[in-house]
């Protein structure tokens, strides 16, 4: 019985790494950011639109976005851009590492520079710290008050120091709960 859920097990790992294995790599500390394109609200990105490309912009590959961190205080960027108000879901694996920030919608003051908007308040952005390891980040649409499609950007880069999310702290109690019962029932 253990010998079919261990083949059952190295099956659905194999599967998930050649899954992940045609998914875009994304580069570490490059100068520029990753474009992606998303519709509707709820809807997972897709692959960058190369017509907001050019200076400091490429477009992403098809996602899931994967990467490798070797050392410390590497952070996942993400910002809206052009009009104000969308708000993203960040997933590493298929588990939510959180939200950017919450922004009232506006178009005064639109900016298609993501050095720009990620600088900008007023801008739904966040940078959340990715430990050492691979990880396969894909990206949903939390709230999209505009006509479809959008248009947002991404990065990968080391910074001097990552502050956790504020959401990553309610987690990380309950996770941390749930291996005292655990170990509790154990005992």
């Amino acid at each position: 019985m253990k010998s079919w859920k261990i083949g059952a097990a190295i099956l659905a790992v194999s599967l998930f790494a050649a899954a992940s294995a045609q998914a875009g790599a994304i580069l570490q500390d490059q100068s520029f950011w990753y474009a992606f394109e998303f519709d509707a609200q709820g809807a997972f990105a897709i692959a960058g639109p190369s017509y907001f490309t050019g200076g400091n912009v490429v477009a992403a590959d098809d996602p899931a976005w994967t990467f490798n961190v070797a050392g410390p205080n590497v952070a996942f960027q993400v910002t809206d851009g052009f009009l104000k108000g969308d708000i993203f879901d960040v997933y590493d694996f298929g588990s939510l590492v959180g939200e950017t920030s919450n922004v009232p919608q506006s178009n005064v003051g639109t900016t298609g520079n993501p050095d720009v908007a990620f600088a900008d308040p007023t801008y739904s952005s966040a940078s959340f710290a990715m430990g050492a390891g691979n990880h396969s980040i894909t990206i949903k649409a939390a709230v999209n008050p505009y006509q479809p499609p959008g248009e947002a950007f991404f990065r990968v880069k080391s910074v001097d120091s990552v502050t956790p999310e504020p959401g990553a702290m309610p987690l990380m109690a309950l996770g941390l709960l749930g291996l005292a019962v655990v170990a509790r029932r154990r005992a």
